[in-house]
Parts: C-alpha cells; sequence; structure tokens
C-alpha cells in the first residue's frame, strides 16, 4: 500500500501510480447519500484504473475499471484504493475526483446562476472534474449549453437528480431536460476525450432566467491586450480580477445570443429612441467621482459616478450613470460600437491576425480602456454588467466581477454585496442582503446618443493597441465643448512619460493611445513633443526612435 491521503469533495487530485503499487485515500459523505469517484489516466502507458471503494469496515463497497465508481455511503470514514488494470508494471500519472450526486448534505457543487459561469472557469488539471448545481422544481424544462473558450469542441456533462440517478451524459455541447422532481440537479463536467486543460463556459437557461443576451467574457486585458485570469473568488463567487494601479488596462465584455436567440445588440450608448444595448455599473466612484455625462475628452473630463443604490434602474439619474461609463467603449474605428468580429477585437489569440474573442462563442466584443481620469480607487470595486438584443430589447442575466487594486490579498477583505441577483430558481427561499449607501449627486449634463445606420463598413487593420484605432465618432452631445489651446513647451524625451529616462512598449502604446484621442495628454505630457497641446504621427514616431534608440538620440 502507498501512502494514505485525503480526498476532498469536489477537488481533482493527480498522481503519479509507481509499478505494481496501491495508492490509498480516505474520504468522508454523509451516510446514505449517492457518490461517485470519477478516474481518468493522464499517461497513455497506465491504461485503465482500478478503483475500489471500501468502508469502515474493510468490505468492499465497489470494485470497478471502468472509471467511475458509484456508491452510497456507509458509517463512518470511507476508502479508496487506486491501482493499474490488470495489474501491470508501467505505472502513470492518473486523476481523480470524489462527488456527492445527491441533494442534501455533503453536496459540494458550486450552484449555476442564470447566464454563464464566470472567467476563470477552466480544467486546470488534466482529468480534472467540476461539479454544478441547479436548483428548480418540477416541471421546470433546463437548458444547459457549454463551450471550450478557445478550443474547438465541448466539455462533457453528466446530469443526476437530487437522489443521485444520471440521466443524461452528453459531449453535444447542450443538454435539455424537464425536472420530474423539486431539489437540487447535479452537473459533472469533464473533458469528453483524453485530457486537455483549459477554460470553458457552461450557459444555463430556464423560464426564471432573463431571456436576453448572454454574457460570455467580462473582465480585463492588460496594457498589451492580454485577457488575464482572475486570481480567485470573493465571498459571492465574483471573480476577482488585481490590478497594481486602477489604471492601464481594459474592460473587456463579450456577448452572444440568449435563451430567445437574438444576439445583443452593438451600442455602449443610446441611440435613437432606445437606450444602450450594453450597460455597466459601479459600486464605488472612479476617478474624481464626476457626475457629467461622457466626459471624456479635454478640457471636459472627469470620473464616473457609484450607481447608488447598486442596481441596474431605468430612472433618468440611474441611467445617466450607465451611460457615462459606457461612453468609455469604442470599435476600431473610434465609433461607440461593439467589435463584430474576431479580426476587429483587441485582445490577442491564434486568431484575426492575432488577434479575437475570448470566447469562440461570442458574438461581439466590448472593449473600455481605463484611463487615469476615470481610473478604479485603491481596493475592491465591483463592476456589473447587462446586455439587451438587438430586436426584442430584452435584456440578459446581470454578471459581477470585483477589480482590486492594491494588495491583491489584503489582510481582511469585506466583499461588497450584490444588489443585482437572478431571480431564484430554488424551491427554498433565498437570504436577502441589507444594503447602506450614501447617495451621490444626480448627473445634471445629458447622455450622449448615436444615430443607428443600416449598415457600416469597416477595413480592420492587423496592428492593435489596446484601445481602438482613430476615427470619427458617430456620435453627437448636447453643448458644444470648448477647445483647449496650447501653452506647452517642448520635451527632450518624446514619450518618457514617468521620467526614467527611457521609453518603454508600454509607453509607447500610452502615446498612440493619446494620439488617437482615447486617452488624455495628461496621462503623459511626455507625448507632445512640441509643445502644441496634441499628439501628432511625428510625435510617436519619435517616441518610438527614442524606444530603439534611447532618449539621447
Amino acid at each position: 500500500m502507498g501512502e494514505e491521503r485525503s480526498l476532498a469533495c469536489g477537488v481533482s487530485f493527480s498522481n503519479a501510480l509507481t509499478p505494481n503499487a496501491v495508492d490509498e485515500y480516505e474520504f468522508e459523505v454523509p451516510v446514505g447519500a449517492a457518490g461517485l469517484v470519477q478516474s481518468a489516466a493522464v499517461s497513455t502507458q497506465l491504461g485503465k484504473v482500478r478503483l475500489r471503494v471500501v468502508d469502515d469496515d474493510g468490505q468492499t463497497v465497489v470494485d470497478t475499471c471502468t472509471g467511475l465508481a458509484f456508491f452510497t455511503a456507509r458509517p463512518g470514514s470511507m476508502r479508496l484504493l487506486v491501482s493499474q488494470c490488470p495489474p501491470g508494471t508501467t505505472g502513470g500519472v492518473y486523476t481523480v475526483t470524489q462527488n456527492v450526486i445527491s441533494d442534501g448534505a455533503g453536496n459540494c457543487a458550486q450552484p449555476l446562476s442564470c447566464g454563464g459561469t464566470p472567467d476563470g472557469t477552466a480544467f486546470d488539471t488534466p482529468g480534472e472534474v467540476d461539479s454544478y448545481s441547479v436548483a428548480v422544481s418540477a416541471g421546470t424544462p433546463v437548458t444547459l449549453s457549454t463551450n471550450y473558450t478557445q478550443a474547438s469542441g465541448q466539455p462533457r456533462l453528466r446530469l443526476f437528480d437530487p437522489d443521485g440517478q444520471g440521466f443524461a451524459d452528453q459531449c453535444s455541447g447542450t443538454v435539455q431536460f424537464t425536472a420530474p422532481k423539486s431539489g437540487v440537479y447535479t452537473v459533472l463536467a469533464s473533458a469528453c476525450a483524453g485530457t486537455p486543460t483549459g477554460p470553458y463556459r457552461i450557459v444555463l437557461a430556464e423560464p426564471n432566467c432573463p431571456a436576453g443576451p448572454v454574457i460570455t467574457t467580462f473582465g480585463v486585458a492588460n496594457a498589451q491586450n492580454e485577457p488575464q485570469r482572475p486570481i480567485g473568488v470573493d465571498a459571492f463567487n465574483r471573480p476577482i480580477f488585481s490590478e497594481s494601479f486602477g489604471l492601464n488596462f481594459s474592460l473587456i465584455i463579450e456577448g452572444r445570443a440568449g435563451a430567445n436567440r437574438v444576439n445583443p445588440g452593438p451600442y455602449p450608448v443610446p441611440y435613437g429612441d432606445e437606450n444602450a444595448d450594453m450597460q455597466m455599473i459601479m459600486s464605488r466612484p472612479l476617478g474624481d467621482g464626476s457626475p457629467v455625462v461622457c466626459d471624456i475628452s479635454p478640457p471636459n473630463i472627469g470620473g464616473v459616478p457609484a450607481t447608488v443604490p447598486f442596481a441596474f434602474s431605468n430612472g433618468d439619474a440611474p441611467q445617466d450613470v450607465v451611460h457615462d461609463m459606457g461612453c468609455r467603449f469604442r470599435d476600431g474605428m473610434g465609433d461607440f460600437l461593439a467589435r463584430t468580429t474576431d479580426m476587429e477585437a483587441c485582445t490577442v489569440s491564434d486568431r484575426g491576425f492575432g488577434f479575437g474573442f475570448v470566447d469562440r462563442g461570442s458574438r461581439l466584443q466590448f472593449c473600455g480602456v481605463i484611463a487615469s481620469a476615470w481610473s478604479f480607487p485603491p481596493g475592491d470595486t465591483v463592476v456589473a454588467a447587462r446586455m439587451k438584443d438587438a430586436r426584442e430589447q430584452t435584456f440578459g442575466a446581470v454578471r459581477e466581477i470585483v477589480i482590486r487594486v492594491g494588495d491583491p490579498n489584503p489582510p481582511t477583505s469585506t466583499p461588497t454585496p450584490s444588489f443585482t441577483p437572478t431571480p431564484s430558481r430554488s424551491p427554498t427561499s433565498t437570504p436577502t442582503r441589507s444594503r447602506t449607501f450614501t447617495p451621490t449627486a444626480t448627473p445634471t449634463q445629458p447622455t450622449i446618443r448615436v444615430t443607428p445606420t443600416d449598415t457600416r463598413t469597416r477595413t480592420p487593420t492587423k496592428t492593435r493597441t489596446a484601445t481602438p484605432t482613430a476615427g470619427t465618432p458617430t456620435a453627437t452631445t448636447t453643448g458644444t465643448p470648448a477647445t483647449p489651446t496650447a501653452t506647452g513647451t517642448p520635451v527632450t524625451c518624446v514619450g518618457d512619460c514617468n521620467g526614467d529616462g527611457e521609453v518603454t512598449i508600454a509607453e509607447i502604446t500610452t502615446v498612440l493611445n493619446i494620439a488617437l484621442g482615447n486617452l488624455p495628454l495628461d496621462d503623459c505630457p511626455a507625448a507632445d513633443g512640441d509643445g502644441s497641446g496634441s499628439v501628432d504621427i511625428a510625435d510617436v514616431i519619435a517616441a518610438v526612435n527614442n524606444a530603439l534608440n534611447g532618449c539621447s538620440q
């Protein structure tokens, strides 16, 4: 016998089986609960894995080489014995996972919410098995859709009713069922073939869920356009994205059609008589929290106020806050629009000339650069977003993330409760959360509106920065902003934003974004080489030369 280890519910454990050895694990499951141990041979030479579940009295409960060991828990601790099947001398690496698949105590599955699983959902370990739960009432039709976000194909879904009886095992990408009884249904996700790793998505749809678009990706990309993985989740299971300074990154949000099968609309600001298709709110103010709407260009430049209370609403003041944030999202031509093809995406990938959507299943992408004027404050800020479709104007489920600025692992962190919950699907009651906020000033400026056109032709470029390519926005605002007068003086090293005597790639990116009008000159006064008050192509070229040859040149 090998060394005995503990096996926790829902945690995949990989180990190397030595030739002719038997590995032993101990685990606890409530008496009478239905359980399943699932195994996968990671090393091809290992072949099949033998699983033997033994009770506290040493009696064999199940002995199988199928990779699936179903059992009903008996009193006391239970043990799992892992060996090669048939006994062999090759050994190899394997992965085992133990789960409770019946409703009640011991079920450690993560509840699925309406819409898609959040960013960070992935198979991190070869042979990993992830467990999810869906709480529904009898007669409720349920649809689960799944896909790999960066590769073709779909994970495997195994479904179990509240009694732990399996009723579906599919790799088709979509599983539909009508619940025969009320309770918690368990969903086990694993690879269909082999032991691949990588991110994937599961989308839940049922009658209590909003029928509008599904948010497939909601996260951040760094200054090099690389999508970032969350560092963990908070007490409300919201992904946490860590940023050192609160600026010089992009918020990325992608979507696709929801239950009504209509793709999301492309506008992050109001258009015609309709409000924005992509809406976003903040639990805390960004920058100076200015209530002025669409203050994104000098001299009228400011931050974004918090939404109080933290919930989506159709009132004028809350809508102004929503639209203020939406003005920070532009496409590759500088318009207030989503990016609708892989080639137009602002995130790097192996698709679309090196760029592509974060989720292969997305139909559009919104990119918003976070500049100093609307930077995130230190600590945790909750960001909520939703999308509506382009035809029926129906919203989909709300998604939330946490942007953490500063210490990624603070000694104490009090999570901000969510106040945009998905309707409860559970037969039991859902606890409510209290909230205490101090209202901010009501915006007095009109929101920005665009006039939609029937057709739009774009010629995407093969080289992109973290912000949109220059273009002329189709948006109009009420009032005419003042034109600033340049009073600057020439700088000695164009592009040296932080004054350290060197020009980095990140600083070149900042200079280019200022030239395109996507960032204010205040973010890097050294970008204005001749002191003209603006940044032109000559300044960009000078910054590039300084990066290549040094500022002394």
